[in-house]
């Protein structure tokens, strides 16, 4: 899992060292998601504008709860890409985004549709796919502070293995064996936040 959170960091470096080489051609913006410290994560994000209307988004999601004797764990990493398209101009009022992501996460799920994970202290390694859609809102401060507020959410794509905690002791099945990976797919909410954004480059 280790491997796998390495390519996606690069990923996001690579992504974020392309965004900002352009970035003496179009507007680009580096963001800060002031919601994810409540959750225990970081959110930052990149976009840059690709024409009058059209942007192109970057961000990654990493959250660094490890899990204890009396609480399951809360470790997601997720980098997810997105075209936008703005109704007014580019960076200016309201927005809807097209999106499609990947994560890895090690998490106790909610205790959602009767389901008791936290009390029977289960938490699920997950590999998961996303595709879905965003609206957001964008309002420039000047002319290089910027706020967004947006939520987004769609289609979710997971194989998870389930263990216990805080030993790591796996799920065994009717006949007493381990249950190796288990799948399912969603709709979910799985983005939203406000951002505060800071404009890139000399020129304004």
């Amino acid at each position: 899992m280790n491997n796998k959170k390495e390519i996606l960091l690069k990923s996001f470096y690579m992504a974020v060292s392309l965004l900002i080489s352009i970035n003496l051609f179009s507007q680009t913006y580096i963001k800060f998601n002031l919601a994810t410290p409540f959750i225990g994560g970081v959110n930052p994000a990149v976009e840059t504008a690709i024409s009058k209307k059209w942007t192109f988004s970057f961000d990654v999601l990493s959250t660094f709860r490890n899990e204890t004797d009396t609480r399951g764990p809360f470790r997601v990493l997720m980098v997810m890409p997105e075209g936008r398209y703005y109704f007014k101009e580019k960076f200016k009022g309201f927005y809807g985004g097209v999106n499609a992501g990947y994560a890895l996460a090690r998490m106790t799920k909610p205790d959602w549709w009767g389901e008791n994970n936290s009390v029977e202290k289960k938490y699920d390694v997950a590999w998961i796919i996303t595709g879905g859609f965003s609206i957001g809102y964008e309002y420039c401060i000047n002319k290089r502070w910027m706020v967004e507020a947006f939520v987004g959410g769609g289609r979710a794509w997971s194989m998870h293995e389930r263990f216990f905690y805080p030993d790591g002791g796996r799920l065994l099945d009717s006949e007493g064996k381990p249950v190796l990976v288990n799948g399912s797919e969603e709709y979910l909410p799985y983005r939203g936040g406000i951002n505060i954004c800071y404009k890139l480059g000399r020129g304004l």
